[in-house]
């Protein structure tokens, strides 16, 4: 069992965001504490102002609002009934129990889990000390709940050392579909098999490649503590590059990477990927060369594994490219590779082909002025059986070839190596106008 704590200030965004897993049927309030009418009779509005007035008390106290999380093995059998005695047991053991509380079991993860919303604002404004060093309050509990209730034991919450967790089963290097597996054993599976098998130099260079497969290695924000500190969490990411679920740390993934082995890792990758360099330097020139279109090219890259993720700025301009062989599972930039293969240079080239277009003889219709230099028709011939033989022979798997071969995303620093911190579900202007209408009713 892992408890994942937060101390937020937006009732809202909280409230909202379990009430609409309830909507969608994708959670199920199963407790409603403290409240004055039984969970049953609630509405929305009831729950927020009876939150409101506790909170109301305390206006010294930002971060009023707890969110917190429990989070089971897969193999654990929980029915309701266990649930609701887990969480009225950990909150009463964390000094939360007389407070009102929510707990919503969620459907949306391959493993068990309950959400619980409450408030560290007692009734007359005073603040419960819920917290202290490294939740040693919370690990405790946990402890006896395991040992009460026969839990599977995740991990040690309060060893130093840590054994890795090796998943029984490895997961294939596909993108992670949150709530389809098991996050914490996917996480562990791919960034496992991915820091022992592709050869990055950088920690950008290694989210690209996690971030094929819906993961990152995040280091904190510009100027935080866990960036000075040199730490890192492995997070599955939503579409939008938003973290979501629960963060493992390096020490409970074989060959514990955290910031100071990747390193390491760092400077041999930059000397034994060498020989890769020259064949994916030959296949970049060959498919500005041989083929006769942007589609065509994408093709040529996506049977060889190769992908280009080039970077634009905030005005739109191409400001970066990294090229990943998930072939030879090798990373490049292009500064890396050479003045040709710069984001701004080879962009243009490959812009500069032309889109598919069908002549009467079914061939692509293209200039023979291509960006790799102009072709003699006697050469056409032998090149488009070359290309035609690489496509049609080309079998093999290639890890996220179902991904597009040539993506233009927003730089890293302001996006994907760097995502918002969870922000919550915005309020839809329905609830806005339930809210404003029911401030001060008593309801």
């Amino acid at each position: 069992m892992v408890a994942r704590i937060r101390f937020v200030k937006s009732l809202y965004h909280v409230l909202s965001y379990n009430e609409k897993k309830v909507h969608e049927s994708k959670a199920d309030l199963l407790i409603a504490a403290g409240f004055l009418r039984s969970k049953e009779q609630l509405t929305y509005l009831n729950k927020i102002h009876f939150f409101q007035k506790r909170i109301s008390q305390n206006q010294r106290t930002n971060l009023n609002v707890v969110h917190l999380t429990l989070n089971f093995h897969p193999n654990d059998r929980l029915d309701k009934g266990i649930l609701i005695k887990i969480a009225n047991e950990y909150m009463q053991g964390i000094g939360l129990g007389g407070q009102p509380y929510l707990v919503y079991q969620h459907y949306d993860a391959a493993h068990p889990h309950i959400h619980i919303v409450s408030t560290n604002i007692a009734n007359g404004g005073k603040r419960i000390q819920v917290y202290d060093r490294e939740f040693k309050k919370s690990n405790s509990v946990i402890y006896q709940l395991e040992s009460t209730y026969g839990l599977i034991k995740i991990q040690d919450h309060m060893g130093k050392k840590s054994t890795p967790l090796i998943p029984q089963q490895k997961i294939k290097l596909e993108r992670i579909r949150y709530g389809k597996v098991e996050t914490g054993t996917a996480i562990i599976s791919i960034v496992s098999e991915v820091v022992k098998s592709y050869k990055f130099a950088s920690l950008a260079a290694l989210n690209e490649v996690l971030n094929q497969f819906g993961i990152i290695a995040y280091n904190g924000v510009e100027g935080g503590k866990m960036r000075a500190a040199g730490r890192l969490l492995y997070w599955v990411l939503k579409e939008n590059g938003e973290k979501i679920g629960v963060a493992i740390r390096p020490r409970y993934i074989e060959g514990n990477p955290d910031l100071k082995n990747l390193e390491k890792r760092f400077n041999q990758n930059r000397i034994s990927r060498g020989p890769q360099g020259q064949r994916l330097k030959n296949l970049l020139d060959k498919s500005l060369k041989i083929t006769n279109s942007q589609e065509e090219m994408h093709r040529f890259l996506k049977d060889h594994g190769i992908r280009a993720i080039f970077r634009k700025d905030k005005e739109e301009k191409i400001i970066g490219v990294t090229y990943i062989d998930n072939a030879t599972r090798t990373v490049y930039n292009g500064l890396e590779l050479g003045p040709q293969y710069q984001a701004p240079v080879f962009y243009s080239a490959m812009q500069a082909k032309p889109g598919e277009k069908e002549t009467s003889h079914g061939h692509s219709e293209t200039s023979e002025k291509l960006p790799g230099g102009k072709i003699h028709p006697s050469e056409r011939q032998t090149i488009d059986k070359t290309l035609a033989s690489a496509i049609q022979t080309s079998t093999k798997y290639f890890p996220a070839s179902e991904l597009p071969t040539i993506q233009v995303l927003p730089d890293f620093h302001y996006f994907a190596y760097q995502p918002a911190m969870e922000k919550g579900l915005q309020l839809t202007r329905e609830n806005r106008k339930i809210i404003q209408k029911g401030r001060g009713l008593g309801i």
